[in-house]
């Protein structure tokens, strides 16, 4: 079976899609992994995974589908999955993530530093 370009999220409905660990936030599960599609199919759970490169493995085995970021295919790759990007989809955001009890000088400049590095160029 040949790889598509690119999937709709409507595509979710007809495949069980991996979760993340119960440890996981129900606001960052709901944007990565939704109940329903846009048009309200219910999406099937798959199995849960303990662990990112665990979850890799359950899609790799057969066992569920799993929505990733687009870096994901450059930092995890993997010759027996395919990564399709899903054109209907909002991009998925990430950000640097701390303890509050962590706060430090350090962390305040990195993070500083890392939002200056992400501003759009000026024309």
């Amino acid at each position: 079976m040949k790889t598509p370009e690119s999937v709709s999220l409507e595509v979710l409905a007809d495949h069980p899609v991996v979760q993340y660990p119960a440890v996981t936030s129900t606001e960052f599960k709901r944007d990565r992994t939704p109940d329903r599609t846009p048009s309200g199919r219910p999406v099937p759970e798959g199995p849960a995974g303990n662990t990112f490169p665990e979850m890799l493995a359950l899609v790799a085995m057969g066992r569920g589908v799993l929505p990733v970021g687009e870096q994901t295919c450059r930092y995890h790759p993997r010759p027996d999955l395919a990564y399709v990007p899903i054109h209907d989809a909002p991009p998925i955001l990430r950000g640097p993530v701390w303890l509050a009890s962590n706060t430090t000088a350090w962390v305040r400049e990195f993070v500083r530093a890392a939002v200056d590095a992400n501003e759009p160029l000026g024309d």
